[in-house]
């Protein structure tokens, strides 16, 4: 099976550790939150993806072809920033059949089906606040309309921008049609209006609901999202561990109190400090210092500090 994964986003709500690395590639949990889809979907049998790059595009390359060698990856550029259909459609010369579509920012827990006896499916999770999303209107188990941030919103299902589409061309052909007409309401040229198009055409796409939908695209929710997925792994038995914590190879610590929620990647050194809900990329150093609501990048420095930062990879910071 086919995938496209749009992976050009800037992540400016992340930034300064967006400045040398891709929304995509910050570790969550232990690895780069991409590492999460595509383990899933290749444990579904996709083994063909278009990557639709941008910002970054070849840090994102460099990293698919070292930890993915067996999955047959194009890496295809989308040059301006135009919307969700216009990032999709920089992948029609490479797409065949039916297509499995997700954003790369898409992290989600449970399982998912793709099988369904209508024309494709768009996955959906339950939200307590739809006024902020792009909610499902149902018809029986079929979608009958997308609303973009309703008012008044039919349904708690929202679109989390993973889709399952038997008929690529009919997708793509809505895509042109909206890029012919000029349609983009919100100011860019959207995949939902495309689906939409093939349902009012006669198109029967089903709604799936996902266990789990979990955001990275700012700190509060990346550390949610780490807190979730730590909380369900095994817990190191490490004095002065305060569960769930993560633990990556060669990790040390000394005379110091790690969590809760807090990851460690490969390498880093904990000395004489108290860190919570904390993300620490490798190789990273933090000294005599109480640290919470952190995001910190690769091969940081931080010594005698207390309060909530973040940090760009090869950071330092002294007070």
């Amino acid at each position: 099976m086919q995938a496209v994964i749009p992976v050009a986003g800037v992540g400016k709500r992340l930034k300064p550790l967006t400045n040398t690395i891709p929304k995509v590639l910050l570790n969550v949990a232990g690895k780069p939150s991409i590492a999460f889809i595509l383990d899933k979907m290749i444990a579904k049998g996709v083994t063909d993806v278009v990557f639709v790059t941008g910002y970054l595009g070849g840090v994102v390359e460099d990293y698919i072809k070292k930890n993915y060698p067996n999955l047959k990856a194009t890496f295809v550029e989308q040059k301006e920033r135009l919307g969700t259909a216009h990032a999709v459609l920089q992948a029609e010369p490479y797409i065949k059949d039916d297509v499995f579509i997700i954003f790369g920012d898409t992290i989600f827990d449970g399982d998912f089906s793709l099988a369904t006896k209508g024309d494709g499916v768009i996955f959906v999770a339950e939200t307590t606040d739809p006024q902020r999303f792009g909610i499902v209107e149902l018809k029986g188990k079929y979608i009958k309309r997308i609303i973009e941030k309703p008012k008044n919103p039919p349904t708690n299902l929202a679109n989390i921008g993973m889709y399952y589409i038997k008929d690529s061309k009919d997708m793509f052909k809505q895509i042109h049609r909206l890029i012919d007409e000029d349609i983009r309401p919100l100011g860019e040229y959207q995949i939902v209006d495309a689906f939409q198009f093939m349902i009012e055409g006669g198109a029967k796409i089903e709604s799936k609901t996902i266990e789990k939908w979990l955001d990275t695209g700012k700190i509060e929710t990346t550390l949610d999202t780490n807190h979730y997925l730590i909380s369900k792994m095994d817990q190191p038995k490490v004095k002065g561990i305060i569960p769930p914590v993560f633990l990556g190879k060669g990790v040390v610590i000394e005379n110091s109190e790690v969590g809760p929620n807090v990851t460690l990647n490969d390498g880093c050194v904990i000395v004489n400090s108290k860190i919570k809900h904390v993300i620490v990329d490798e190789k990273s150093r933090i000294e005599n210092c109480e640290l919470e609501n952190s995001l910190i990048g690769k091969e940081v420095t931080v010594k005698k500090f207390k309060g909530n930062v973040m940090l760009g990879d090869f950071d330092t910071l002294h007070s």
